[in-house]
């Protein structure tokens, strides 16, 4: 399928895409990168921007000495300059099945924001990987850079389903060690997992990752709007159920729960430096991208 065929079906429109080209993708922290790019890196390199000054030494290229320098403390000075690197990002979409949930479903928004945020990098040649957790298996496209990746990224997620009930933590710690060097890895997830969130995101900082979570909820999720006796099934294990009575006093209860559970993880991300951002599902697609993008992964 053609690019703008799969632009599409994931609801980008022209003028949208013209927006993100128009952004890069920012990272907090300057973090080596895997090759030469636009962006400005810890390491000695070739781009205009001045970093340092050093003795010189035999063989040092002549022309990065500085003559005033020179004129003024008649010694040998080499000017060091800063790298430009490229990032490499990650863009991780949890496809378990509690992603299915809602109208429209979580999922929908999920997989169109990670086709937004790997089209900003491989348009700004960054090296972007996309894969899929917490499915039967991990899937994940190797690494790209460039606009001509971009269709097979997009395919990738057009075809994904929200099935799966595959281990989270696990599929994310596979996928972040295939490639060593660290970079940014932005996870797109309800995170409604056994055991929190959190186990997850400590693997990835623990990689030294500068890592982003987009927590995407419905809205029935925040607040539930239906009363009376239901019989909820657990959707990644469909042999688990529990019998409730919801009146306003228990969905009271459960909207503390909940706030109380998103609030741990914004507090969390906030103290490990990490970014947090909360979208309700029903959010439209551009106001969802640029209102994450006003955040902290755009300038």
């Amino acid at each position: 399928m053609s690019a703008g065929r799969l632009a599409q079906q994931l609801g980008y429109s022209p003028s949208f895409l013209n927006q993100l080209r128009a952004l890069v993708l920012q990272n907090k922290r300057m973090l080596p990168g895997p090759g030469a790019g636009r962006r400005r890196s810890p390491r000695a390199g070739s781009s205009v921007e001045l970093m340092d000054y050093r003795n010189y030494v035999p063989g040092d290229d002549l022309r990065r000495l500085d003559w005033n320098v020179l004129a003024r403390l008649d010694s040998l000075f080499v000017r060091v300059f800063r790298a430009e690197e490229n990032l490499l990002v990650r863009v991780y979409v949890d496809v378990s099945r509690s992603m299915a949930f809602g109208e429209p479903s979580k999922f929908a928004l999920a997989r169109s924001l990670a086709g937004a945020v790997a089209y900003m990098g491989l348009i700004g040649y960054d090296r972007v990987e996309t894969a899929a957790l917490g499915g039967p298996s991990l899937q994940i496209v190797p690494t790209a850079s460039g606009e001509p990746g971009t269709a097979r990224v997009w395919s990738f997620l057009a075809n994904l389903t929200p099935d799966g009930r595959g281990d989270l933590l696990r599929h994310t710690v596979e996928a972040a060690t295939r490639l060593k060097e660290p970079g940014l890895t932005i996870i797109i997830t309800d995170g409604l997992v056994e055991g929190g969130l959190t186990p997850t995101l400590r693997a990835l900082l623990a990689m030294r990752h500068e890592v982003a979570v987009v927590q995407i909820l419905d809205r029935e999720e925040l607040a539930p709007s239906f009363e009376g006796d239901w019989r909820l099934t657990d959707a990644e294990n469909t042999a688990r159920h529990v019998e409730i009575t919801l009146t306003p006093v228990t969905a009271g209860d459960y909207r503390q729960r909940i706030a109380a559970y998103t609030q741990e993880l914004r507090d969390f991300c906030r103290k490990q430096g990490a970014g947090y951002f909360q979208i309700a599902a029903h959010t439209p697609l551009p106001d969802a991208v640029f209102g994450m993008l006003r955040g902290t992964l755009a300038r």
